[in-house]
């Protein structure tokens, strides 16, 4: 998820809002020749500092967006863009919470179609994007995309994220054995039960936090709000270097997170595993399973 007005002591971060965690669903036969929709697709990511960005289509019509796990929704399309699409109202996207406050409702379309490399969705939802003109317009001239694209298009998919590669890998159900078997590695535990999104207990210098995982996020990130109950005072921007960094059995630091403080709309969580962590390692979310693989 994008989130504004934070400062960075390495990545610029255009300024962005944050959209209420809300949960949205989007499928051959198995024959000796697997058809594509059977088959894993290779997804090129073009990486512009810390916004992973792919291209889809969208009724045929190619546009490229943010690649944001922490986001619910399908895909979230500026209104410019969806001016031109062919669609069918079918709801109204409940506001959300930003750091400065409500975003407000936006509608939801039904599309025909929409495409991402061999993968495709019919009759698919899209969302208008809630940000204002003004994030639109540097978000677009910088880079030269127009929406977002969330954890909700690949819930039946296992998806591979591998930045060092400059691609995504998405895994449909009932792709054969060896290709299934792509989304392994050391297998770090899920918090259930609650709507966050993908979520973990993370052990730290400071004591244990919980993190969400969003590749929206442009570095990772630890709550000033968490901050404040440890020993040591940050402030707004600072990094929290810890030693420790322990998901179930397994100890990943030493890490470093940067300190946000978000206000009095600070979400229920402490922080994200944002793109420090995805630049270095890859990553597979098998999000039928509510499982998170990583390979180093």
């Amino acid at each position: 998820m994008r989130v504004a007005n934070v400062k960075s002591l390495r990545i610029p971060v255009a300024t962005a809002l944050l959209p209420l965690l809300a949960v949205l669903w989007a499928c051959s036969d198995e024959d000796d020749i697997v058809s594509p929709q059977a088959a894993a697709t290779t997804v090129p990511v073009r990486l512009v500092d810390a916004d992973p960005l792919i291209q889809v289509r969208i009724n045929g019509s190619p546009i490229d967006v943010h690649f944001d796990i922490g986001r619910a929704t399908t895909i979230a399309v500026f209104p410019s863009h969806l001016e031109s699409i062919s669609k069918r109202r079918v709801g109204t996207e409940l506001s959300g919470m930003s750091m400065t406050g409500p975003t407000g409702e936006r509608p939801i379309y039904e599309v025909d179609l929409i495409e991402v490399g061999e993968a495709s969705f019919s009759n698919a939802t899209v969302v208008e994007d809630f940000h204002d003109d003004e994030f639109q317009d540097q978000f677009s001239s910088r880079l030269q995309a127009f929406g977002f694209v969330g954890r909700g298009l690949f819930e039946q998919y296992k998806v591979i994220i591998d930045y060092k590669g400059r691609q995504l890998v998405l895994i449909p159900p009932k792709s054969p054995p060896d290709q299934q078997a792509l989304c392994a590695g050391k297998e770090l535990p899920l918090l259930q039960g609650q709507n966050w999104g993908l979520a973990s207990r993370v052990g730290t210098d400071i004591g244990e936090i919980v993190l969400v995982w969003d590749t929206g996020a442009p570095e990772n990130v630890v709550l000033k709000r968490r901050t404040d109950r440890s020993d040591t005072a940050f402030k707004d921007g600072e990094v929290l270097s810890t030693e420790r960094f322990v998901i179930g059995s397994h100890d990943i630091g030493p890490r470093e997170l940067v300190v946000w403080d978000w206000g009095e709309n600070a979400p229920p969580f402490d922080g994200f595993i944002g793109n420090d962590f995805f630049a270095e390692t890859v990553v597979c979310v098998d999000f039928p399973n509510q499982r998170i693989f990583i390979q180093q």
